[in-house]
């Protein structure tokens, strides 16, 4: 006889006792059905328990499972399995092991092999065994009543936790090349689960141990995958020790670096790496594909990469891959390329507001002016340009009083012609910035440049062509993406503009570090002198 405990939503344990046989069939959390041989016995057992009668047998599962968790009954169960079929005989072992009630597991594997009952089906066995295979007792109950050759990956895996790590090995050997497909794919199973706890717990003679499994594995069949789940888990684990096995193996093995140098798996690596933000993770992995020039996996994982410190705005994050992807040769998609000149350049956006502030400076800024300036940048300012466009204002603002001839009247020095030609007027401005920018580019020229922008459109609200400014603007953010792109890509973008302008912050040398200490000394004795002089004072008018 066994308690068993029937799970519902509402109460965690309800125990129902009969005369007869009460059992619950279960898939996870959920009630399938109720087996009752004498349903109406419920009668009487609600009658022992107050007021509520039920009227008529009942036969629908879900009505006595309802009526049930309205009593709220908590009584004992205890049940016969000489009557039970295979299917209630697993409802009750699963039940039991999701309870994780070890003294009703080993009754029933006692019963059933004793009593000569019919024993549980293997998918319910595999799925008990899975769960305790460190259970000695439970396998060695197990082992007695099947005599099956399924269950001896599990046999080998309890006499590896138990600390036999070599005879374990051995006996994985011999049973990898006795076993069909089936039972190849549990074997494995278990040694995943192994590799896990190796790698987790830091178990260096186990490790080594599994590792030469593995390569015995691919030795005599040709069979990577135990290898391939041994790099991974070393690859992503914190352990220095751990990373430098799994380069020695990707060294060692050319077939294992084309298995993990394929695309589907560098992908999947990858994004496993980054869901866990494991940056440095990912750019070992990216490294190691460089190494043996695997350059396709290195691509993907840039460009994962990429997608990824996109989406968190990471300007600086997103130049340097851009830039170690030129430096390495490396041509990312189009796709990205164009997502970080949206996210680095913002030429359009930044010239759009500096010529609003140049406008308003000159006193030419109205709300009809304002209205398609708003129309022109039509994207919100993001938060490089809400850093960088202030800089740019003030440098722009400074270098236009420091030459005033030079900024005034822009469109007259660009070309003889009337304003209103604007086709040759936008090539003049064209070519003077290629030649502004031909022998070198400096964060001053590029103020020149908005310098020079800012002027145009003055004087195109001067004479009231109002319709020159989109030109304008686009025509410098085409400017700025065409001859600025890379110098911007390898100077951090517009954040470099930040750190040109900061003053660089020299460390205190020891003189310094003496003149300091001198000062504050000095300070506090002329405090101490001070507060003495009026103490005297008060000390004499008062005394």
């Amino acid at each position: 006889m066994v308690k068993i405990f029937i799970r519902s939503e509402k109460l965690l344990r309800n125990h129902i006792k009969f005369g007869q046989i009460l059992f619950c069939c279960t898939t996870g959390e959920r009630y399938d059905y109720l087996d009752i041989s004498n349903v109406f016995q419920i009668r009487e057992l609600c009658s022992q328990n107050g007021n509520y009668k039920l009227s008529k047998p009942i036969e629908s599962a879900r009505k006595i499972l309802k009526d049930l968790q309205k009593l709220e009954l908590r009584l004992d169960t205890e049940i016969k399995l000489e009557n039970m079929n295979q299917n209630q005989i697993d409802g009750l072992l699963l039940q039991a092991s999701e309870n994780q009630d070890r003294s009703a597991i080993l009754y029933i594997l006692k019963e059933t092999r004793q009593n000569c009952i019919v024993s549980p089906s293997r998918y319910a066995l595999e799925k008990l065994l899975i769960q305790y295979v460190r259970d000695r007792e439970i396998i060695k109950c197990c082992q007695d009543s099947i005599k099956d050759p399924w269950i001896e990956p599990f046999i080998v895996a309890n006499i590896w936790y138990t600390g036999d790590l070599k005879v374990a090995a051995q006996k994985f050997r011999s049973l990898y090349f006795v076993s069909d497909a089936k039972q190849k794919k549990m074997i494995l199973f278990l040694l995943r689960e192994i590799t896990h706890e190796t790698i987790g717990f830091k178990s260096e003679a186990s490790l080594v141990i599994l590792s030469s499994l593995a390569e015995y594995f691919v030795c005599i069949f040709d069979d990577y995958r135990l290898l391939v789940h041994i790099w991974t888990a070393a690859f992503k684990s914190s352990w220095f020790s751990d990373h430098y096995l799994a380069e020695e193996l990707y060294d060692k093995h050319p077939e294992l670096r084309y298995r993990l140098s394929r695309q589907d798996f560098a992908s999947s690596m990858c994004q496993s790496l980054l869901s866990k933000y494991d940056l440095d993770g990912c750019e070992r992995l990216i490294q190691l594909y460089l190494k043996y020039s695997h350059r396709k996996a290195s691509r993907l994982c840039l460009c994962l990469l990429f997608d990824y410190q996109y989406l968190r705005n990471n300007l600086r994050a997103c130049s340097e891959i851009m830039k170690f992807c030129v430096d390495s040769n490396i041509k990312l998609t189009e796709t990205h390329e164009n997502q970080l000149l949206d996210l680095l350049l913002g030429g359009k956006c930044l010239c759009g507001h500096y010529i609003r502030s140049k406008l308003r400076r000159a006193g030419v800024l109205n709300r009809k002016v304002t209205q398609r300036l708003r129309n022109i940048i039509d994207t919100p300012s993001s938060s490089v340009v809400r850093e960088i466009f202030p800089i740019i204002n003030v440098l722009g603002d400074e270098l236009e009083k420091l030459h005033v001839r030079t900024y005034t009247n822009i469109s007259r020095q660009l070309t003889r012609s009337s304003f209103h030609e604007l086709p040759e007027l936008l090539l003049s401005y064209s070519e003077v910035a290629k030649e502004l920018f031909k022998n070198e580019i400096t964060w001053g020229k590029i103020i020149s440049l908005f310098a020079i922008s800012g002027g145009l459109a003055v004087d195109a609200c001067k004479q009231g062509n109002y319709d020159h400014l989109q030109p304008i603007i686009e025509g410098t953010a085409e400017i700025i993406e065409e001859e600025l792109a890379p110098w911007l890509i390898s100077n951090g973008g517009w954040l470099g503009l930040q750190e040109y302008i900061r003053p660089d912050i020299s460390e205190i040398t020891l003189l310094g570090w003496l003149a300091v200490s001198t000062s504050i000394l000095f300070a506090f004795s002329l405090i101490y002198y001070f507060l003495k002089f009026i103490g005297m004072q008060l000390y004499s008018m008062w005394g």
